[in-house]
């Protein structure tokens, strides 16, 4: 279950400084991410998906493992999060309509961050509520008796 005060990041990328980049650049935006991890194989996201992920961030170029084969990997997986394709080189549109058609639920260049909060906020709407609305069902919930 997402932790209403904060999400839950499944970063697939072979770049440990940009994962870096990324959650700071979240933080600033005011994304609280409350557990992450990075992956960069097959048998890393395996692994990672055996537990519940609010969001996955998919770096689309990667060496050997890329984002095709992450997301036709995420596409036989029956808890898979909801994707967004994250990347330095934006992929061009018959790429994004292979990535659309596998299962990718958004876009973002990686050096956007400022869209990138948007983005994930956009997507987890969608999934069933925005960080925003968890949070305040979170609060309605603790207020005391009154």
């Amino acid at each position: 279950m997402p932790d209403p005060a904060g999400i839950c990041v499944l970063l697939i990328d072979d770049s440990a400084d940009d994962v870096v980049l990324v959650l700071d650049a979240l933080a600033r935006a005011g994304t609280r991410v409350v557990v992450w991890a990075r992956v960069e194989s097959a048998a890393e996201l395996r692994a990672a998906l055996e537990r519940d992920w609010d969001v996955a961030l998919l770096d689309w170029r990667m060496p050997g493992f890329g984002g095709r084969e992450a997301l036709e990997l995420l596409a036989r997986e029956h808890r898979a999060p909801p994707v967004i394709v994250v990347s330095g080189d934006y992929p061009r549109s018959a790429e994004i309509a292979a990535a659309l058609q596998l299962g990718a639920d958004g876009f973002c260049r990686k050096g956007d961050v400022a869209e990138l909060a948007r983005v994930i906020d956009g997507v987890l709407l969608a999934a069933g509520g925005s960080l925003l609305e968890r949070t305040a069902a979170l609060v309605v919930l603790r207020e005391p008796d009154g």
